[in-house]
């Protein structure tokens, strides 16, 4: 069922139908944690950002054998995702600082910098913020 369900959400066919086996395997079987970092990343993809964060924490907090190094990799990077759009840019890049250490044999690198720049870009530097606050009060 997971399996099936990871491939119906990598079509992008059905996120519903996927949603749907991902939680029925998961009242199976609700240590599945690769099920858990599939349907994170389908709160992902709706916006759904306290969600998705607490999938990913579950996953991130496993010891299935299941999991693969990238499972962790992703999992942080996609939590970065969530808590920059809840406005924590700060905690976004402590998770990709994390990722990046996890990172030893570099495999993820460019992925993890490309979340980081989009967390960089929503981000206003203390100069800007002392540039906006300049041009108010003008």
């Amino acid at each position: 069922m997971r399996d099936y369900g990871r491939d119906i959400k990598l079509k992008k066919e059905n996120y519903r139908k996927a949603r749907k086996l991902f939680e029925e395997a998961l009242r199976l079987d609700p240590e599945d944690a690769v099920c858990r970092y599939h349907l994170g990343h389908l709160e992902l993809y709706d916006g759904r950002w306290h969600k998705a964060i607490r999938q990913f924490q579950l996953v991130l907090q496993s010891t299935s054998k299941n999991l693969e190094p990238y499972h962790y990799i992703r999992a942080l990077c996609s939590s970065a995702i969530a808590y920059n759009q809840l406005g924590d840019p700060e905690k976004a890049l402590r998770l990709l600082d994390e990722a990046k250490e996890r990172d030893s044999e570099r495999l993820y690198r460019t992925e993890i910098d490309n979340v980081r720049l989009q967390v960089n870009v929503g981000k206003k530097t203390d100069v800007e913020e002392e540039d906006i606050s300049i041009n108010r009060t003008k």
